[in-house]
């Protein structure tokens, strides 16, 4: 998928990527133009570049920095086959448009996990559980199933929140309170063409 696909869903009629978590209806369209969708990305780029210059610090009690299996993986090598930088710009980039990134904490490593494919949670014992359902993609043969992993063994970067485990869409925010001033300015227009 790359950011043109994702832009097609979002904008409607194709079936394309879907911003999920958002709030605004799936029956309304977002209006995809090509200006809006150079700023769109340029913003997007400039944050997901910005982010994957910062590393993690883990500090004890005192302020001191201390060593952490999840900060050496995040700052040095997360896998073998991503450097730094690029996961954790590709986190950024998923959370800014999605409101969530994921990074599975395995032994091998973190590995990325498309936002799109932890579409549920639920919380048993006190413990939350995401559930991870893949999307199937014919190319890949993608054989993997669906499966629940624990918070415990993942790094959640989300963006604002509805219910304090999903984050949601910037995109679908951002569409809602254009449509909102939309409709006011169509309210308040239409009140004085009736009053004159």
């Amino acid at each position: 998928m790359n950011f043109f696909d994702l832009l097609a869903g979002f904008g409607g009629g194709s079936p394309g990527t879907k911003i999920r978590y958002g709030v605004f209806s799936n029956k309304e369209d977002a209006a995809v133009e090509p200006d809006n969708l150079t700023v769109l990305y340029t913003c997007v780029k400039i944050l997901s570049e910005n982010f994957s210059r910062a590393p993690i610090l883990v500090k004890d009690g005192n302020g001191k920095v201390v060593p952490h299996k999840v900060s050496d993986l995040w700052n040095n090598k997360p896998n073998d086959w991503m450097n730094p930088q690029t996961l954790r710009s590709t986190s950024e980039w998923e959370r800014n448009i999605f409101g969530n990134s994921f990074m599975e904490i395995t032994p091998n490593g973190l590995v990325y996990l498309p936002a799109q494919e932890l579409s549920d949670y639920e919380i048993q014992g006190g413990r939350l559980k995401y559930k991870l359902t893949p999307i199937s993609n014919p190319r890949n043969r993608d054989l993997r199933v669906s499966r629940e992993i624990e918070a415990k063994n993942l790094l959640h970067f989300r963006g604002v929140s509805n219910n304090g485990v999903f984050g949601l869409s910037p995109l679908s925010a951002a569409y809602s309170t254009h449509q909102l001033m939309q409709n006011a300015t169509r309210t308040v227009s239409s009140f004085y063409k009736t009053t004159r």
